[in-house]
């Protein structure tokens, strides 16, 4: 709540740092740094968004919606990575490796 007292001109908050732009949306969504520590960069604003969802509203996400969350922020990744040329290519020679091992 400090850093909002002390910034409470939204008309140049433009001009601040990165980082304190960044503390400053954390607080408003109530999310704490080291939440989101973990999170590669490009889930980070989502999964806060998710954090302030689930905290303030009056009606109770259930598993579904979770669920449904975390398929749309994967997506994209997770079909880039499927499609992405080095998988076909070292899929057979993994397989021949795997082989031996267990015929």
């Amino acid at each position: 709540k400090q850093l909002l007292k002390d910034q409470c001109d939204l008309s140049k908050l433009a001009e601040l740092p990165l980082a304190r732009r960044q503390m400053l949306l954390l607080e408003a969504l109530k999310v704490k740094q080291v939440v989101l520590e973990s999170i590669p960069t490009f889930l980070k604003l989502p999964i806060a968004v998710t954090c302030y969802w689930l905290q303030s509203t009056e009606a109770k996400a259930k598993l579904h919606h979770l669920q449904a969350l975390l398929l749309g922020m994967l997506r994209e990744p997770l079909h880039a990575i499927v499609n992405s040329p080095g998988n076909v290519d070292s899929a057979p020679r993994q397989a021949q490796c795997l082989a031996p091992r267990y015929l």
